[in-house]
C-alpha cells in the first residue's frame, strides 16, 4: 500500500524523530530508516562499481541521513535538522559499503 498520508510539519517532524530513535519505526504504508538505508546503500554500491571516477548522487535529506547514520550512529534527528539545503557529503565506499563520509557543507 503506498504511503499517502498528509501530515502537518509538526506531525511529520514528530514521526521523523521517532524514526531516528527507532530505525525500524514506520508509519503504515511507509518505510523505516533501516529499510531506507539498506535500499540506498545498495544503490550507492552500484554507483561506486561504475567506471566513473567521481560520481555525483543527489537525494533528499532523510535518505542521506539514513545512510550517514549507518556509518555514524550519532548522526540522528538533530543532524538531519541542521542540514543545509542543498548540503554536500563525500562518501567513502568500499566493497559496496559506506565506510566513512566527510561533510563538505
Amino acid at each position: 500500500m503506498p504511503f499517502d498520508q498528509k501530515l502537518s510539519y509538526k506531525d511529520l517532524t514528530h514521526h521523523l524523530k521517532l524514526s531516528f530513535e527507532d530505525w525500524t519505526y514506520k508509519l503504515h504504508g511507509g518505510e523505516s530508516l533501516q529499510d531506507t538505508s539498506k535500499r540506498a546503500i545498495r544503490a550507492l554500491g552500484k554507483v561506486a562499481d561504475t567506471a566513473s571516477q567521481r560520481p555525483i548522487v543527489a537525494t533528499h535529506g532523510i535518505l542521506i541521513s539514513s545512510v550517514l547514520g549507518t556509518v555514524d550512529p550519532s548522526f540522528g534527528f538533530e543532524a538531519w535538522q541542521s542540514m543545509k539545503n542543498p548540503h554536500i557529503y563525500a562518501l567513502d565506499i568500499e566493497q559496496g559499503q559506506v565506510i566513512g563520509f566527510a561533510d563538505l557543507g
